[in-house]
């Protein structure tokens, strides 16, 4: 007799406050697992990209930060992970063979290392209050896609900006990914003081609702000693079709929600964009793409 497929996922988002040093950094982290284990009960616990160190524009910062895989970072995480018997993501940035690279991992119940992103699309930004924000120069690109599974349910892992590329993201629907996970480190100027939008929210509901998946945008929380880089906030959950089920303010904070994804089932059926996809014609024009 087969076993029902488990399709309930609870999500539990830490909007974190990196603290100065690495140690008083992770001693937080086990603070904030704790506090949402003894809470929510979560499956999952996300925060953000670059989350034990400043994310900021200065190159020499995230070359400082750099840790291998097997570094104290992960060694934590995978303790933390195992302690709680959760899945958990963070992003560092990694350092291998010469190379440094923006990283998420996801760690399992057992403390095992069970997926690694390398951002695939870094970032090269003039921000219209001078700040530059260089990863091309700084970080080496990876060049794949990620995906793992939370029980019985097909999850995507993504950095920040890679989110802003819908054909990137287009690969992960193709994939069958119902839960998107985006450790993310947005600077305010591409939230709601960027000319007249919110990227922020723009970009994250257009991959929920054009792929038909969760997406969950984790940012750090909002720290104003980093002048030139001050992080976002607002840390969402957005489900599949474009609808934010909960969202965070801008101080550190626990954003939790359970959900189902037996619901796509129905999306697909009602509402069936992906299947009606024209790709005889998306074909006739991918030599597009060498230009």
């Amino acid at each position: 007799m087969a076993t029902a497929r488990k399709t309930k996922l609870g999500i539990a988002l830490i909007q974190f406050d990196t603290k100065p040093g690495l140690k008083e950094t992770l001693q937080h982290l086990s603070e904030m697992v704790e506090q949402a284990v003894s809470k929510y009960c979560p499956r999952v616990i996300s925060v953000q990209e670059g989350f034990n160190y400043f994310y900021q524009s200065d190159k020499g910062v995230f070359e400082n930060a750099g840790e291998p895989i097997n570094g104290p970072t992960a060694q934590h995480m995978s303790g933390l992970a195992k302690r709680f018997n959760i899945y958990l993501i963070g992003g560092i940035a990694e350092t291998d063979n010469g190379k440094l690279y923006n990283t998420a991992l996801v760690f399992n119940p057992n403390g095992e290392l069970i997926a690694r992103h390398r951002k695939v699309n870094l970032c090269d930004i003039d921000f219209a209050n001078g700040t530059k924000l260089d990863e091309v120069n700084v970080f080496t690109p990876g060049d794949e896609v990620t995906i793992f599974k939370i029980d019985d349910i097909q999850c995507g892992l993504v950095i920040c900006w890679d989110a802003c590329y819908d054909e990137f993201i287009k690969i992960y629907r193709k994939l069958g990914v119902e839960v998107l996970f985006v450790p993310a480190a947005y600077d305010i100027l591409g939230g709601d003081k960027y000319s007249l939008h919110n990227y922020w929210e723009i970009v994250h509901k257009a991959r929920a609702f054009d792929n038909q998946m969760f997406v969950a945008a984790i940012s750090g929380a909002r720290n104003e000693k980093v002048k030139d880089y001050v992080l976002y906030g607002h840390t969402m959950l957005i489900d599949p079709q474009g609808k934010i089920l909960k969202q965070a303010g801008v101080n550190e904070e626990i954003v939790f929600q359970e959900i189902d994804v037996a619901v796509l089932v129905k999306l697909y059926k009602e509402f069936p964009t992906f299947r009606l996809r024209r790709k005889d014609i998306y074909e006739k024009y991918s030599g597009i793409y060498t230009c």
